[in-house]
């Protein structure tokens, strides 16, 4: 083939062309943002990539050397995520020593030469933001970014990565510049529950809002749970609900390793029945649930190598807030691991076995339980399961001195010393019928509750007293509890007590109380009326009930009244019966509903206060401790055999009685407004028996 001279001509112009646009710096950037962004679709896992090219010095973990993957085998599948474009959303409840925020972090470094996009990490505050940045990320992702990293210095900062191909945020929670103005690849929100929410929004649904338009995005969410119906809890209910299930060394059979399967033999008890710890943490074994086989430690790595997640099926799902099974959402996947698994020093079996003897048997607390099944067992608190604790009673001692630490401006913190109740706190004013101390406050009022216990009565005092600071504010101060052999004793040796105050010269004495009649109907009402008509005191018989399903037949000697009062949505109903002396009003009330309104007080819920002395003894504690609520009967529970008497719990029950009927009486007779009157209603009548009748009595029997 022959060409023409102006063909030859046409020929060298455009090779010449090609040339100078083939050595031009514009053609170079091209080129750079097309081997960016066309990569060919990667084939090796995350984990992978990070055991052969991630180098953890000592500012990064606590054995330098690379990353290594079967030290927690259990997050390579998180870390095979962003290869599956069946996955949007992965959620994963951890629990302490998991690894899980290790594993976003290798993807963070995996992203800038495999999967280039805009990347964001979210932690719960910015200090923790910047010192994970500088430690952890920063020189990390540069480092294994190629080619990848700007030559400008202030395009790499603790807040921001500006690399070639794309754009890294860290930031804490509340920062707005991580959830608005740009698209995101990957987002990474480490420990979710301590992050900060709005009204109508959280981390998670801001993270989502950034994703909506990017097909292969990957929102990863990890966190130690808290409450149940957090947001990682939540989380969890709506994946996979995956378990990492270990095959048992003796029958092959799968199982997630759980608290309850960890045990000790008999011999790690001393002779006094106690546990021996040491033997404890050097002897802890787990039972296989499928065969009740010994499992020991020395066997949990091969079980770890061999173990892979499986999920949860329909029939095992976990059930959401309203009680009932959550279904999977597609696209999602759910993780949960405990510290059983992990192979870290301070959380083998047998220290795991000590921490959790020590939080629910030998010295139980609420608080350490909490932090046990968070922090260890990565599952949430139920938030509806209520129990009373000894930790929450010592919240309770009036003049108890809390003290916190502030932190300053300039980083500094100081130390902070508050008191609560009284400013010197007090003592019972009589204990087992022996005097001990004047009282340091002026009461407003005495009041008396009687539980019979076996052949006894068991007994506690309280005074009422108008907060001077806070008018309208009333705290309730035990100040006397005992026993009585019968009512007769309880006259005489207790209903007339004085009770002597720090100033002045005439003691106060007991007005008014609540005297329980389940068993002993006609001895109390009889007591009642005496008590009434010969000393003028106000003890009137009270009687638990369940649901108005359950009540019984009354008798034809028993008239109901037509009247009711609600209290705070609790219907109290006055019931007339008689005995010797003549009729009288027998008040029934709704356990349950007191019973949650005793919990309220117990935990310091707003509302009156309840305290207690410094010198309060360890049966009153354990007494208001020994009920529990059952969750799935949705009652109070109580077996004396197993969790002790509740006596003084049953009569500070009745002091929250007394203050739901009354507060607000007492309060208009003093010439104070009622905190949150109650609404009446009534079917046909007017108010209720005695209201008028009392009204006249506070006035007289005041303090």
């Amino acid at each position: 083939m022959s060409f023409s001279g102006f063909e030859l001509l046409d020929l060298q112009t455009a090779a010449a062309r090609r040339r100078q646009i083939l050595g031009s710096r514009e053609f170079d950037l091209c080129v750079e943002a097309a081997v960016a962004n066309l990569k060919e679709a990667p084939t090796e896992f995350v984990w992978q990539f990070a055991a052969r090219e991630v180098w953890l010095d000592a500012k990064m973990a606590a054995e330098e050397g690379f990353y290594n993957p079967n030290k927690t085998p259990w997050t390579k599948e998180i870390q095979e995520l962003p290869l599956r474009p069946d996955v949007r959303e992965a959620f994963f409840m951890k629990s302490s020593r998991s690894g899980g925020t290790e594993a976003g972090f290798n993807i963070l470094r995996w992203m800038p030469l495999h999967w280039p996009g805009n990347a964001g990490v979210v932690f719960p505050d910015d200090a923790q933001a910047r010192d994970v940045a500088k430690r952890r990320l920063v020189d990390s992702v540069t480092k294994l970014a190629g080619g990848q990293v700007s030559d400008d210095p202030h395009d790499v900062g603790l807040s921001n990565l500006h690399l070639l191909n794309m754009l890294i945020k860290i930031g804490p929670s509340g920062a707005q510049r991580m959830f608005t103005e740009w698209w995101v690849r990957f987002f990474m929100l480490d420990e979710v529950e301590e992050h900060a929410t709005t009204d109508s929004t959280t981390t998670v649904d801001r993270a989502r809002s950034r994703q909506t338009d990017v097909t292969d995005s990957l929102l990863y969410v990890l966190s130690k749970p808290k409450k149940a119906g957090g947001p990682i809890h939540l989380g969890y209910l709506s994946g996979a609900q995956k378990q990492w299930k270990h095959p048992c060394p003796r029958c092959e059979r799968p199982f997630a390793f759980a608290r309850g399967q960890f045990t000790n033999d008999p011999d790690c008890r001393n002779a006094d029945g106690t546990w021996n710890l040491q033997l404890v943490k050097d002897h802890t074994f787990c039972l296989c649930p499928h065969c009740q086989g010994r499992v020991w430690e020395k066997e949990k790595q091969s079980m770890n190598d061999a173990a892979i997640w499986i999920p949860r099926e329909m029939r095992e799902r976990l059930k959401g807030m309203d009680g009932k099974p959550v279904p999977a959402k597609p696209g999602v996947e759910s993780y949960h691991i405990t510290d059983y698994s992990s192979y870290h020093p301070k959380v083998t079996w047998g220290e795991l076995r000590v921490m959790e003897l020590m939080a629910f048997e030998i010295q139980p607390s609420r608080k350490a339980q909490v932090h046990f099944t968070n922090n260890h067992t990565g599952a949430p608190e139920e938030a509806d399961i209520v129990a009373t604790d000894s930790d929450s009673i010592a919240m309770l001692v009036a003049g108890r001195i809390e003290v916190r630490h502030v932190k300053q401006p300039d980083g500094t913190e100081i130390e902070e010393r508050v008191t609560h109740g009284l400013p010197c706190g007090y003592s019972l004013a009589y204990l087992q019928g022996k005097f001990v101390a004047r009282l340091p406050f002026v009461p407003t009022k005495i009041l008396i509750f009687t539980d019979k216990q076996k052949t006894y009565l068991k007994y506690t005092v309280w005074t009422l007293r108008v907060d001077p600071r806070l008018p309208g504010q009333v705290e309730a101060h035990l100040i006397d509890l005992g026993r009585a052999d019968d009512e007769t004793a309880l006259r005489e040796n207790v209903l007339q007590r004085p009770y002597f105050i720090e100033g002045m010269e005439e003691p106060m004495y007991i007005t008014a109380g609540f005297s329980d009649s389940r068993y002993r109907g006609q001895a109390v009402f009889k007591a009642c009326l005496s008590w009434y008509h010969e000393l003028g005191l106000q003890i009137w018989p009270v009687r638990g009930e369940g649901d108005s399903n359950g009540r019984k037949k009354k008798s034809d000697d028993q008239e109901e009244t037509k009247s009711r009062e609600t209290v705070r949505g609790r219907v109290l109903r006055f019931m007339k019966d008689t005995c010797e002396l003549g009729e009288i009003m027998v008040r029934y009330f709704k356990d349950k509903d007191l019973q949650d309104e005793l919990n309220d007080k117990l935990h310091r819920k707003p509302g009156w206060r309840l305290w207690l002395p410094n010198n309060y003894p360890a049966e009153f504690a354990a007494e208001l401790t020994a009920e529990k609520y059952d969750k799935s009967a949705d009652a109070w529970v109580h077996s004396a055999q197993r969790d002790g008497p509740n006596d003084y719990r049953d009569t500070t029950k009745m002091l929250c009685l007394w203050l739901l009927e009354n507060l607000n009486l007492l309060l208009a007779s003093m010439g104070l407004s009622p905190n949150a009157p109650p609404e009446e209603e009534s079917d046909e009548e007017g108010p209720p028996v005695e209201t008028e009748q009392r009204q006249r009595d506070y006035t007289l029997h005041r303090g």
